[in-house]
């Protein structure tokens, strides 16, 4: 069987390009129809198997700030794993600054906004708009 092949988002194993959200999308090559498995490393070296199954793509969700590696492998016949390169993560969230001053800004949108409603009703049930 050919070996596994795995692709991580472009350049979010630097610091430029990581990972906000803690969520992104991984696809591979492979035989079709093998059965694959997905493997995460995290910082602390701690692996665990998130996929296994014959699907080309998963969706990895709620990371928290860290690096992480990844690897996909191809059951063979006589019971070994094939697995191919690893590729890098990096997942680092905005900090607490910014993330208050996105939801400030959120926040008096919203109230304009309800504000802008509230006096146009008002002034709708004057009559003084149509």
């Amino acid at each position: 069987m050919s070996k596994p092949a795995i692709t991580c988002p472009d350049g979010m194993g630097t610091l430029e390009g990581a990972s906000r959200s803690g969520d992104y999308a991984l696809s591979w090559t492979g035989p079709e129809g093998a059965p694959f498995m997905l493997r995460e490393t995290d910082t602390g070296g701690t692996a665990r198997t998130l996929y296994e199954g014959t699907q080309l793509a998963s969706t990895v969700t709620g990371r928290r700030e860290g690096d992480y590696s990844y690897a996909v492998g191809v059951s063979e016949e006589n019971g070994s794993v094939t697995w191919s390169e690893s590729c890098a993560v990096m997942v680092r969230p905005y900090s607490l600054t910014v993330a208050f001053t996105f939801f400030t800004f959120g926040l008096i949108v919203t109230l304009a906004t309800v504000l802008l409603v509230v006096r146009g009703h008002r002034a709708h049930r004057r009559g003084e708009i149509g």
